[in-house]
């Protein structure tokens, strides 16, 4: 596997970036979606407590399984709010920002198991 997917700080990086982008773009459309956009802040701190604390690896791993859940429920409840199944826009970008919250939480169970076996 390419590096990037297993360097944590990068992925947070990413993650982080993605989501501030599509605050950013929410809002210069007008089309400011409260759930959405409190999806995005909830990836935005799970990547910054991932990337960049010294909280256990096992914490880590549970900040990125919340957050996954978190984000997912969120845009769940706005598509069912909004009456719109998945339109191909939100689609592409809960699944990036989805798979980047599973690497991370992948990584972090990972150095979790690991730390815990020694």
């Amino acid at each position: 596997m390419p590096a990037f997917w297993n360097n944590r700080k990068q992925l947070a990086i990413a993650l982080i970036a993605w989501s501030v982008i599509d605050i950013v773009l929410h809002v210069a459309v007008d089309e400011v979606e409260p759930l959405r956009i409190t999806g995005n802040i909830v990836a935005v701190v799970a990547g910054a407590v991932i990337g960049w604390t010294g909280i256990s690896d096992a914490l880590k791993a549970t900040v990125a399984v919340v957050a996954v859940l978190a984000v997912l429920g969120l845009n769940v409840a706005w598509a069912i709010d909004e009456g719109e199944w998945w339109p191909p826009i939100a689609t592409i970008l809960i699944t990036g920002a989805f798979v980047l919250l599973s690497r991370l939480a992948a990584l972090s169970t990972k150095a979790a198991t690991a730390s815990t076996a020694t």
